[in-house]
């Protein structure tokens, strides 16, 4: 069975605080199988649990987080 097209989160999870003064859990999204380039990340709301996905092809895990502050 072939791994393309599939997604795993990447190690560890993040509590991080966007500008607009909301709580959210970050994590980051990887190919099953590559190297450690992020296809891009989610972002939940602690309190109302919306989930948006980012894409963001290419980036480190800390490029990515970095970015990420600024979507919120």
């Amino acid at each position: 069975m072939s791994n393309q097209g599939k997604l795993q989160t990447t190690d560890g999870i993040s509590l991080v605080y966007g500008n607009d003064g909301k709580s959210y859990w970050y994590s980051g999204l990887t190919s099953v199988g590559a190297d450690e380039g992020t296809v891009g990340f989610v972002m939940v709301n602690t309190r109302t649990k919306e989930t948006v996905w980012y894409r963001q092809v290419g980036a480190t895990e800390q490029a990515a987080m970095q970015s990420a502050m600024g979507k919120v």
